[in-house]
């Protein structure tokens, strides 16, 4: 399996996104509750080759805070969610109508092949309890975060990055028993081929991948407080960022 990882922020998604697009190509999951690969620590055992992306630490974290996704990354990149909490992914309506094979006779009404109405064959039950673990997988992780950080301006003020960067970024340089290709988001696109070749996809493919776009993150709408306490917390790494080069291969 291909992996694509990073420390949040700086287009995961939108990569893998187009990797798992492709005809016959495997790589992690894009999304999910529980989603161990895409913001480990360091790098898992389930690959032959990883890329690792990671960029501006001031900006990626402000993206991540922006989507409202602070509070499952940080479960993630610690390692606190336990695998076997149940959370079933995707629609959870559709996933009611599969097994119970509901049909709809006319809108709003459904009915299972021996005639029997939703509520009546056990399906809003079982959907009901679906939701029950999903509000309670939400309630840990949002538990879990807010023992460490309860907003933006908390996080900063602490002074401590939790999401452990500098210490992610380590680990991925210590290297691997597979090749990786650590890649500053902010030099991707310039050197997108690279970046796809390295990750097997086939040359006809390679053009399918998204224009870059303008990012939506910024330090503008910050006070000169926050611009300050992200430079205290940030700035040895991003010194550290700059003495590396856009591709780094380990």
């Amino acid at each position: 399996m291909k992996l694509v990882s990073s420390w949040g922020g700086v287009g995961t998604t939108t990569l893998l996104d187009f990797l798992n697009s492709l005809p016959g190509y495997r790589a992690n999951p894009a999304r999910g509750f529980h989603n161990p690969l895409k913001h480990p620590l360091r790098p898992p055992p389930e690959a032959n080759r990883a890329v690792f992306l990671y960029g501006q630490p001031s900006i990626s974290l402000l993206s991540i805070f922006r989507r409202g996704n602070e509070n499952l990354h940080y479960n993630h990149v610690n390692q606190l969610l336990d695998p076997a909490v149940p959370y079933l992914e995707g629609n959870l309506w559709k996933h009611t109508c599969e097994k119970f094979a509901l049909s709809e006779l006319r809108p709003g009404v459904w009915v299972n092949p021996q005639g029997e109405y939703a509520d009546r064959c056990g399906a809003v039950a079982w959907l009901n309890d679906r939701k029950k673990e999903r509000a309670q997988g939400w309630a840990q992780v949002d538990r879990l975060a807010k023992e460490a950080f309860q907003n933006f301006d908390h996080y900063l003020e602490q002074g401590v990055d939790h999401f452990r960067r500098e210490e992610q970024l380590t680990n991925w340089l210590a290297g691997a028993p597979y090749p990786i290709l650590l890649v500053r988001y902010e030099a991707l696109w310039e050197n997108l081929d690279q970046v796809l070749h390295f990750l097997e996809v086939p040359e006809k493919y390679r053009c399918r991948f998204p224009q870059k776009k303008e990012r939506t993150t910024t330090l503008h709408p910050l006070t000169t407080g926050q611009r300050s306490l992200l430079s205290t917390l940030y700035g040895k790494l991003e010194d550290r960022i700059e003495s590396h080069p856009p591709l780094l291969r380990i």
